[in-house]
């Protein structure tokens, strides 16, 4: 199923053999970080504008996908 069915996200997981708190859903709109809160997955939103258009779905917010360095290693 599309997004913001979290399906793909959870195949994912179960083949990988990870679990939902040791990744993170990197997203740039609305139905990326749906399908993370969706799998209990962390979300990242990816905003070059640094506008947080979903804070209710956010985790953190990024500019450059350098920044998530600092995400995963605070």
């Amino acid at each position: 199923p599309a997004k913001p069915d979290p399906a793909g996200l959870i195949k994912l997981l179960t083949r990988w053999q990870v679990a939902p708190g040791a990744c993170l859903m990197v997203g740039d709109y609305l139905y990326d970080l749906q399908v993370g809160q969706a799998a209990a997955v962390a979300t990242v939103h990816y905003a070059a504008d640094r506008v947080e258009r979903w804070p209710e779905l956010t985790d953190w917010v990024v500019q450059d996908f350098d920044e998530l360095i600092d995400v995963v290693r605070p």
